[in-house]
């Protein structure tokens, strides 16, 4: 029987989805693996319309050229399916829609015309501020209607375009057209326009993907079997699909429990979590070198940390990831502290960088180097307990978020502005997972990590 799965949020709600398409598999915005822990077989139809980016690691281009080569329909419209269909057209992903079309004539081409600050699932991933594209295409609607000037358009547009996407709420961006220029009592009249004629350019093109599949089933997107020799394959794939099934079987909490405390409360966590993604990398490397690998598996752990850092850097030049052999700037930002950036050679910075990046579930890749340290130095028992604890603890009122954000970054000796560098060095797999899990560790961080040996 073909499965009809929709990845949707705060672009249109699923009884709206049901409506169009019923009998349809309903899922939240799209993430890295959630493709491969459904996996689709060929047949299905997969319609992506939501997915998520900062919050999460997105979806993988290479994850969906793997649905493709399997034979399912992927389809996408309106928000992240618009952006990857519009990316990856020509291997079979089919994109639907306004939205997608002008991404794929270069039109528009920032991930941030479909951005939008949204609510989390408990409020049905409500969106609560304005996408550019959504604005663009009701500013061309008022100029149609002769209600509002080109200048007026210009002006709305490179407002909202000059704030970030989850500032983008029509008083902010008219606050910021009155700087550009736009008169108070303009302002004011262009607000309720907006208001008024809003055009909702993102839930139209999801409706309409729906339509399509409904209409079309599996023929609605694909290759046809002979083409799909040329559907490039990616090595990570299998590692990441046995992520998934690990994901699906949940890891023992017990060593999650462990990691977690680790993260939060030990000096040296930073240090750890590097360790243990230049082991893990060194054994990938070894892995895919079948006739050659640089050195056995078994003596990776004698290398000292600069070999080991060596072999990352030119993995990551040989692999693609960044063949220039250096580390964008844009990149570098998110990813090290200020200090970092500025001792850190441009070899060491890609060692770090995919030592910190690689993601894997817990008690697997490095976290299975990170609790095999941690047992050697006889802190793993201590570490599971403390974390068992937290989580059976009451939860206590808690103070803000930012003030929580302080009292860590103070502990770790970081400014704020380096607070997400060193949360991401640490082993968080992303900046939400610990704005998640510091609160409830703030009692034993402020009892100076009683129960921690040192």
């Amino acid at each position: 029987m073909t499965r009809r799965i929709v990845f949707t949020g705060p672009t249109l709600a699923g009884d709206a989805v049901l409506r169009v398409l019923p009998g349809a598999e309903l899922h939240p915005p799209i993430r890295h693996g959630d493709l491969l822990r459904l996996e689709p077989a060929a047949g299905d139809v997969v319609t992506i319309i939501d997915g998520l980016f900062q919050q999460a690691e997105p979806i993988r281009h290479k994850e969906i050229l793997w649905a493709l080569g399997r034979g399912v329909s992927v389809v996408g419209a309106a928000s992240m399916g618009a952006l990857r269909a519009a990316e990856l057209g020509r291997f079979g992903m089919r994109g639907i829609g306004r939205i997608h079309r002008v991404l794929a004539l270069g039109i528009i081409d920032g991930d941030d015309e479909v951005a939008v600050a949204h609510a989390g699932s408990e409020e049905g991933w409500r969106p609560v501020s304005t996408a550019l594209v959504n604005l663009r295409y009701t500013c061309l609607g008022l100029i149609r209607r002769e209600l509002i000037t080109r200048d007026d358009a210009r002006c709305i547009v490179r407002s909202a375009a000059r704030l970030s996407f989850d500032r983008r709420v029509l008083p902010e961006i008219m606050a910021r057209a009155i700087d550009e220029g736009c008169g108070p009592e303009r302002a004011v009249r262009l607000q309720g326009l907006l208001r008024e004629h809003a055009v909702d350019v993102k839930r139209d093109d999801a409706l309409e993907a729906l339509g399509c599949v409904a209409r079309h089933g599996p023929t609605v997107a694909g290759l046809p079997p002979g083409d799909r020799g040329g559907i490039p394959r990616s090595w990570w794939v299998p590692q990441w699909r046995a992520e998934a099934v690990t994901d699906r079987q949940h890891p023992p909490r017990s060593d999650g429990r462990a990691l977690e405390a680790a993260r939060l409360l030990l000096p040296d966590a930073a240090e750890l979590h590097r360790r243990a993604g230049l082991l893990e990398l060194g054994e990938i490397d070894a892995r895919h070198r079948n006739a050659a690998p640089r050195c056995p598996i078994s003596d990776l752990a004698e290398l000292d940390e600069p070999a080991l850092e060596e072999v990352a850097a030119r993995l990551v030049v040989e692999r693609g990831w960044f063949p220039v052999g250096r580390v964008p700037f844009e990149v570098a930002e998110r990813w090290f502290t200020r200090e970092e950036r500025g001792s850190l050679g441009e070899r060491r910075m890609l060692a770090w960088l995919a030592a910190r990046a690689l993601r894997r579930p817990s008690g697997q890749g490095p976290g299975r180097h990170v609790l095999a340290t941690l047992s050697r130095r006889g802190q793993l028992d201590a570490l599971r307990r403390v974390g068992e604890q937290v989580h059976a603890s009451a939860v206590m009122e808690e103070p803000p978020g930012p003030e929580v954000a302080r009292r860590f970054a103070a502990q770790w000796g970081v400014s704020m502005d380096d607070l997400l560098p060193t949360v991401l060095a640490r082993g968080f797999p992303s900046p939400e997972e610990f704005i998640d899990l510091a609160p409830r560790y703030l009692p034993v961080l402020e009892a100076r990590r009683a129960s921690v040996p040192a």
